[in-house]
């Protein structure tokens, strides 16, 4: 498809839908209201678009999300309130954006996350408490980002953590 928009209420009647892909489109603009009614969705995929900002967008996404995928697109970073309400959230896609910062309460109502995947961005730093409230995350991808020191507090909190990639970093003691 050639999407370029996704505007509100576009899907408001569909409110049994479970799944939503959308990726491979061209979408730049998802409206602030793009997935209101949509009570039992589950899974969004938005892959390999050009969107560059989500802003109050998931804040009226029904709050029974499990997974996001926000892969290849064109964003820059994430704020406080992005990803607000979305505590049963298991998968985070996040991978093959230009996110260079992750503010310390950006993940904070993740509390369900399992994996975050934000390999291929341009993260220089984590800030202490990145992921203090993401306790049962088990498979954490910084693979191929800006990253150049940690420190003992960058990954508090990770007490379920299996699977930790740093690799393709300029880590230094």
């Amino acid at each position: 498809n050639q999407l370029t928009a996704v505007r509100a209420d576009d899907f408001a009647s569909l409110s049994s839908l479970q799944e939503l892909h959308l990726q491979q489109n061209r979408l730049r603009t998802v409206g602030d209201s793009a997935f209101i009614g949509l009570h039992n969705l589950q899974h969004l995929n938005v892959q390999g678009n050009q969107v560059r900002q989500i802003g109050a967008v998931l804040s009226t996404t029904p709050t029974n999300l499990i997974s996001l995928q926000l892969d290849a697109n064109a964003l820059t970073g994430l704020s406080d309130a992005t990803l607000r309400g979305l505590a049963v959230l298991e998968i985070l896609g996040l991978n093959g954006n230009t996110i260079a910062y992750l503010p310390p309460g950006a993940l904070s109502d993740l509390t369900s996350l399992r994996k975050l995947y934000l390999q291929d961005n341009l993260i220089a730093e984590l800030p202490n408490g990145t992921f203090a409230s993401c306790g049962d995350l088990t498979v954490l991808d910084l693979s191929r980002n800006k990253l150049r020191m940690l420190d003992q507090h960058s990954f508090a909190g990770l007490r379920s953590l299996t699977r930790l990639d740093l690799s393709g970093n300029a880590i230094m003691d």
